[in-house]
């Protein structure tokens, strides 16, 4: 399956509406951190769509995994 077709699940428009402001407030405090990530927000819910089934649907659960992914994600645009 197509990660585009998950795009419309619920769970993954909440958690990526969610990790919106959570991603700007990482790139805000993050030691180390020297981007702002502008293309990134838009691909969100494409990263989270991988993590749903993965972790079952838990909302709770894709919205720590996208702020840890986003939190290495920066790191690794600043390096």
């Amino acid at each position: 399956m197509d990660s585009a077709l998950a795009v419309g699940h619920p769970i993954v428009l909440s958690a990526s509406l969610l990790l919106v402001p959570i991603t700007l407030l990482l790139a805000a405090t993050l030691p180390g951190n020297k981007g702002l990530p502008f293309t990134d927000l838009a691909t969100i819910p494409f990263l989270i769509a991988l993590m749903v089934p993965v972790f079952s649907g838990n909302i709770v659960r894709a919205i720590i995994g996208g702020s840890i992914y986003m939190g290495i994600g920066l790191y690794i645009a600043t390096w």
